[in-house]
């Protein structure tokens, strides 16, 4: 495979991976919200379900880390294409794809 088709791959995958824990976070801080309002819903004692919201809080945590190493990921990405093309494109403009609906 020529390195300008891997190039195109890597142009399209990063952005798409870098979407991925967007909606991964954004998944998981409904879950958070619907496993709190379960508890308060269903008036039981605020120790129930504890060990599920703090399992969650580590996983948002383990995802924002990851998500930040994506995006030192994405900056390496830039330097290796400048060292390596003599005209960058550098990074495509973001789509409509990226526009997340805001939660209520």
């Amino acid at each position: 495979m020529s390195i300008d088709r891997n190039a195109a791959r890597i142009r399209r995958d990063l952005p798409a991976a870098e979407l991925a824990f967007d909606r991964a976070l954004l998944a998981s801080t409904r879950l958070f919200e619907a496993l709190l309002t379960a508890r308060l819903e269903a008036d039981i004692p605020p120790a129930t379900g504890q060990a599920a919201l703090v399992r969650m809080a580590e996983i948002q945590k383990e995802l924002v880390h990851a998500q930040s190493n994506l995006l030192r990921v994405h900056s390496e990405m830039l330097e290796v294409e400048k060292a390596t093309f003599p005209e960058p494109e550098g990074c495509p403009p973001p789509s409509g794809t990226y526009h997340l609906k805001a939660v209520a």
